[in-house]
């Protein structure tokens, strides 16, 4: 019998992709921007994917669906919830499979289609990019006595960028409330969690800044946590991180703030929830 040879096409990682810088990779793929809103003043706008391997790579590009948990992690879904409310119906994007050279770059063009009877509110799905094992034909000679099988396993690494639709959508209005943080550890590090509280029909999306505020008024920022949202229909998030105290600072005493601004290319950001904790020792 032939020797034969199978190509096994698992471990198939997703990312799905809200982190703080504008352009996003995985593997050898980068992706900007890592997000997309789509409206009616912005129905078409464009992807750029970036091969920054030394490797060819090709990527089949679809649709797919995460429910964002409250702790912030997301779970893959076939089956949509009620209140989920996809954009695959209204998104058209070209093209649908891509092969990049070693620093070659490909535009991905993304369109929002409205049909007349669209309901208002916020759609969501993400483009999910997979990249793809090319697998070669074998050759056909083999001993009749060879009767091994061999099998060759193949990662495939994928990432996802939401792509989000708003149809007469009113701005979402958050809150921060359970403020606390935890005792310094061995290594002098504490732990500031937080629920982060949406309202409306839109998501939210920003950047957190812890700060301590002396008794004196001296403020020293003592740590920063980029790109977090609170994804429709979620409506709480559990926010947790954790930050070595800086030196100088008494955790003992003063006040820890701790506050929820918006995160866009402005020089100056806008705060959009706070909340303090007063501090005491023990």
């Amino acid at each position: 019998m032939r020797k034969h040879t199978f190509s096994l096409l698992g471990a198939v990682m997703v990312l799905s992709v809200f982190y703080t810088t504008n352009a996003f990779a995985q593997g050898s793929l980068m992706v900007n921007p890592k997000r997309l809103i789509l409206d009616d003043r912005r129905r078409n706008d464009v992807l750029t994917l970036y091969n920054n391997g030394s490797d060819t790579t090709s990527y089949l590009i679809s649709l797919k669906h995460f429910e964002m948990r409250q702790d912030g992690s997301f779970k893959d879904v076939d089956t949509l919830p009620r209140d989920y409310t996809s954009a695959d119906s209204i998104l058209r994007y070209f093209p649908l499979e891509v092969t990049l050279a070693p620093h070659e770059s490909q535009a991905i063009k993304i369109r929002y289609m409205k049909p007349k009877d669209l309901a208002s509110g916020e759609y969501r799905s993400h483009l999910f990019f997979q990249s793809i094992e090319r697998v070669k034909s074998l050759e056909a000679a083999r001993s009749d006595t060879d009767k091994t099988i061999s099998l060759a396993l193949h990662a495939v690494f994928g990432l996802s960028i939401p792509i989000i639709v708003r149809n007469e959508t009113n701005s979402a209005k958050v809150g921060l409330d359970s403020l606390m943080v935890s005792a310094p550890d061995t290594s002098n590090k504490v732990i500031v969690t937080a629920n982060l509280n949406r309202t409306g029909d839109e998501s939210c999306y920003g950047s957190f800044i812890v700060n301590h505020i002396a008794k004196d008024g001296k403020v020293t920022e003592l740590s920063s946590l980029k790109g977090l949202a609170v994804y429709v229909p979620l409506r709480t998030r559990k926010v947790a991180f954790q930050f070595k105290i800086p030196d100088g600072v008494d955790m003992t005493t003063g006040t820890l703030r701790l506050e929820y601004q918006t995160l866009t290319d402005n020089p100056k950001e806008t705060t959009l929830a706070s909340a303090e904790l007063p501090l005491k020792k023990g």
